[in-house]
């Protein structure tokens, strides 16, 4: 059911061999509610922070948790009820909850997913648009984080990105998973995603889904996902970029924030009720963008 793929020295990463962008359904992509499919197998975890420091507050950056309790990817807070993370977090099932916990045990706390949403051009082999998002069952109290839509050119390599997530601070790690955070420094940008090295932390086996934060005017951003890096978190990191995904994600807010608590009878939003709001919100969103940029 499972195969490993590789990506030059890239870390294994299990990917569900029947998902690629002509099997993503349209808007749709991947939806369902954690009841109706299992959680994520535990050697799922993919990508921590090295050399980071341990994380005490960023309470909008949240542990994807496994069947068994513990967290195997990471993710952030971007609404009061939806959490971004890496789409191959969310292949081919849903978390079992979503903890703010900085120390996830299987004894604490944790929120429940409502439904899940992988973006429709996901590539479970290349990752390109490696972003899905998570519908809390009830809204969080938790301030989100935002997420930057500005567009990224070269004046960006070099800048430094902030890493938060859970999972090992290196290579083997066997520490119980926690939330930390370090700096790394942009090295290049591509057309979907951008790459950073340690400065003196890059994220590791168990940070896929965590943001890279950037600060704009003082105000901090969430401008990248974390999606892959080398094999020992010693190389480099690859992070989706947040702006080329950021109508999908923005859509997807929309539309539970118009209506989606309503949509369904028990247990929120029906799958082919929650596409359409979203298929109709991505269409107004780009006809608002396209008529702006005719003006």
């Amino acid at each position: 059911m499972f195969g490993y793929v590789m990506f030059s020295d890239l870390r294994p990463r299990p990917i569900h061999v029947s998902l690629g962008p002509a099997r993503v359904l349209g808007v749709l992509g991947v939806l369902g509610a954690p009841a109706a499919c299992g959680p994520p197998p535990p050697d799922a975890a993919t990508r921590a922070i090295t050399q980071g420091a341990a994380d005490p507050g960023d309470a909008q950056v949240v542990a994807l948790l496994g069947g068994d309790g513990h967290p195997y990817c990471s993710g952030t807070l971007v609404s009061p009820n939806v959490v971004l993370t890496a789409a191959h977090c969310l292949a081919p099932s849903a978390p079992a909850g979503i903890s703010f916990d900085a120390q996830p045990s299987p004894d604490g706390a944790a929120s429940a997913p409502a439904a899940w949403l992988v973006h429709p051009r996901f590539d479970a082999v290349t990752l390109a648009d490696d972003a899905g998002v998570v519908l809390l069952a009830s809204p969080s109290a938790v301030k989100p984080a935002r997420l930057s839509t500005a567009a990224l050119d070269a004046s960006f390599v070099g800048a430094a990105v902030r890493v938060v997530g859970f999972g090992q601070q290196f290579a083997g790690d066997t520490a119980p998973l926690a939330r930390h955070t370090g700096t790394a420094a942009v090295s290049s940008i591509g057309a979907g995603s951008f790459v950073v090295s340690a400065a003196p932390s890059q994220p590791c086996r168990g940070d896929s889904g965590g943001p890279g934060f950037v600060t704009r005017g003082g105000v901090e951003y969430v401008a990248g996902i974390d999606s892959s890096g080398d094999a020992m978190c010693r190389s480099f990191a690859a992070l989706q970029r947040a702006d080329t995904v950021a109508d999908f994600v923005e859509s997807f807010v929309d539309a539970h924030r118009a209506g989606g608590c309503a949509l369904g009878s028990r247990g929120g939003p029906r799958p082919f009720e929650l596409a359409l709001v979203l298929a109709c919100g991505l269409a107004l969103r780009r006809l608002s963008r396209s008529s702006r940029s005719r003006c």
